[in-house]
């Protein structure tokens, strides 16, 4: 079960005077500079006014999570820490703007320019701008993000897919029929062979594409050490199935080749969404507004 921390006593602030005059109303504590935003004991959640820019900021632990700027922006981030506590922090000071983590993400309730009341990604290591919306939510004022960056996802082109496929019939075939020769004896660990050189899926590339068995047989032990091996019950060794290792072949090819074979689609509804294939591409979830 994870800590998070109390946020009952957490004031709501959606815009840059509110935060001045909570700044100003809260003392410091005896013998230092922290102003704790809420309980006096709890100074790792704190307000404080940059007298050289006028900024004020929200601090939890170390990391500035709120900025109120003296133009109205406000800057939002999670900087890497999508704690519970931090999205919590967050839901609670930008209410009605709700905060949720999301598949391993900070999501954030606001407006935009495609939608007046929908959820946008918070990039992990960058903040995100916002100004106060015009949209009520709950009897306050909707954050609106001016530059939002819509959340990406990708499906298979089954065709190209397929297509790609073809061009290792061959090897594939070979492999099946090898690794059902092996039986449950499989592929131990220790006697498989490593890529001596240039990416893994190229070597194999390289390989399989020969007519030699020998080489095909090389091609086969490159992709062996990164399948997902199964364990033989009562020997501790390890085996492959053929359902195995076209599965991970299917995800080497993806890999390789995910600009050509994956459809990429930028959601501008405002949903809460999830891209499986995140891990295949360069981009991962994030997209700059177009």
């Amino acid at each position: 079960m994870a800590w998070i921390t109390d946020t009952r006593k957490v004031p709501t602030i959606h815009t840059y005077e509110k935060a001045c005059a909570i700044e100003e109303k809260i003392k410091p504590i005896r013998g230092g500079t922290t102003k704790p935003l809420c309980d006096r004991r709890k100074q790792h959640l704190n307000i404080r006014k940059e007298p050289s820019t006028g900024n004020v900021i929200i601090q939890f632990h170390r990391t500035d999570v709120i900025t109120y700027k003296p133009d109205g922006e406000i800057v939002v981030g999670v900087f890497g820490w999508t704690t519970p506590s931090t999205i919590a922090v967050l839901d609670a000071v930008l209410y009605p703007a709700s905060v949720q983590n999301y598949k391993g993400k900070a999501w954030i309730r606001c407006g935009c320019e495609k939608f007046a009341a929908g959820y946008l990604p918070i990039p992990r290591d960058t903040g995100l701008v916002f100004t106060a919306g015009n949209t009520v939510f709950y009897d306050a004022p909707l954050l609106y993000c001016p530059n939002p960056q819509y959340p990406v996802t990708h499906t298979i082109n089954r065709k190209k897919f397929n297509d790609a496929r073809k061009e290792f019939k061959s090897f594939l075939t070979y492999a099946r029929g090898m690794i059902k020769l092996r039986g449950d004896e499989g592929f131990e660990f220790e006697t498989v062979a490593q890529p001596s050189g240039g990416t893994l899926f190229r070597v194999i590339t390289e390989l399989s594409k020969s007519a030699d068995p020998e080489e095909q047989y090389r091609a086969l032990l490159h992709a062996m050490p990164t399948v997902r091996w199964s364990w033989r019950r009562g020997t501790g060794v390890r085996v492959c199935t053929v359902a195995q290792f076209l599965a991970h072949f299917d995800k080497l090819l993806l890999k390789a080749h995910s600009d050509t074979l994956l459809d990429r689609k930028v959601v501008t509804s405002g949903a809460l969404v999830f891209d499986r294939y995140a891990k295949y591409t360069r981009d991962k979830t994030l997209d700059s507004a177009t």
